[in-house]
């Protein structure tokens, strides 16, 4: 009886554990406008490639970077297309405030991060099963944060 109590108390430990950790939401279908698999738009203004993997990369037409996303003004931009279907998303943000500012819309979008470290000023939200990922980090060096949607199943 002891055996089967200890067991119990265990397998609801492990339940509410792995609850702490679920996704107020489904993984991104995409990042903005672009879906994934999506071919490039003739919004979009060639920036290079196609690399040896077939990956060709994408920018907004010049001045034409969105204004905001989660409603924090983007500096730059980047859509990256593999054999003609996109992949992967980038937004760059300008100061150590905005990094804050996306790293809390993250949250309160996806949930607690699936990895942290303070230390890299990394963070990443990925969900099991699936092959997307969203990362977002931060270089003090040059006051800048990189935030990245990606789906490695493309």
């Amino acid at each position: 009886m002891k055996y089967i109590n200890r067991t119990l108390i265990l397998v609801l430990c492990f339940l509410l554990i792995g609850s702490s950790f679920s996704y107020s939401a489904n993984p991104p279908t995409g990042f903005r406008n672009f879906k994934w698999g999506s071919s490039p738009s003739t919004g979009l203004k060639f920036f290079s490639g196609p690399t040896s993997d077939g990956i060709t990369m994408y920018v907004p037409p010049s001045g034409n970077v969105q204004s905001s996303l989660f409603r924090i003004p983007v500096a730059e931009e980047l859509y990256a297309f593999i054999e003609g279907k996109f992949f992967s998303g980038s937004a760059w943000f300008d100061s150590h405030a905005n990094f804050e500012k996306v790293k809390a819309a993250l949250s309160k979008e996806y949930g607690q991060p699936t990895f942290s470290n303070k230390e890299l000023n990394l963070w990443k939200w990925q969900w099991p099963g699936e092959q997307i990922e969203v990362a977002l980090s931060y270089q003090a060096k040059f006051s800048r944060t990189t935030l990245t949607f990606v789906n490695n199943a493309i």
